[in-house]
């Protein structure tokens, strides 16, 4: 990988690899395509921070986590792995200032109505969400889902950090 140092765009989908070994290495990457492979761990991905385009669709993986330091990222493609954390999933995904376009489908954690709602109220700059576009409507309807159960409508998390200021200042 040495000869790849300054390469932007690495396409390696529909292979056998096991493994990302000595990606780390690649810091120039601005799109990323591991999909239909064999890999169980993203190990190495997080010092790829100015990855703006990450398709790891149809693997293995089990965590989410590495990917938190990619600050750049626009498009995540990370249906049909093994994520099971929906809690971690969620907060690693808003932490992602960028992120516009998500495909998560396919998971164990991510095959239940509630997840969708959640997502899609705690990263509302999402605008296509499973290949599908996010609109207004689809935030209206999460919204009600969970008012409807009784349960905390899910907001992003600096608009909640905010309404958390307010109250203490207004007290």
């Amino acid at each position: 990988m040495d000869e790849l140092v300054n390469i932007e765009c690495l396409l390696v989908s529909h292979n056998v690899l096991r493994s990302i070994n000595g990606i780390q290495k690649l810091t120039t990457l601005l799109t990323l395509n591991l999909s239909f492979n064999y890999i169980t761990e993203l190990n190495g991905i997080e010092n790829l921070t100015l990855l703006e385009d990450l398709h790891v669709n149809n693997n293995r993986i089990l965590m989410i986590e590495p990917i938190a330091s990619l600050k750049n990222l626009k498009a995540l493609g990370f249906f049909n792995n093994e994520l099971v954390d929906q809690d971690v999933i969620v907060d690693t995904l808003a932490s992602l200032p960028k992120l516009t376009e998500l495909c998560i489908d396919g998971n164990p954690a991510t095959r239940n109505l509630e997840f969708h709602y959640t997502i899609v109220l705690k990263i509302p700059k999402l605008t296509m969400l499973n290949e599908e576009p996010v609109k207004e409507l689809d935030t209206t309807i999460a919204t009600k889902y969970f008012e409807n159960k009784g349960m905390e409508v899910p907001e992003p998390d600096a608009q909640k950090d905010n309404k958390q200021i307010f109250l203490q200042e207004q007290a």
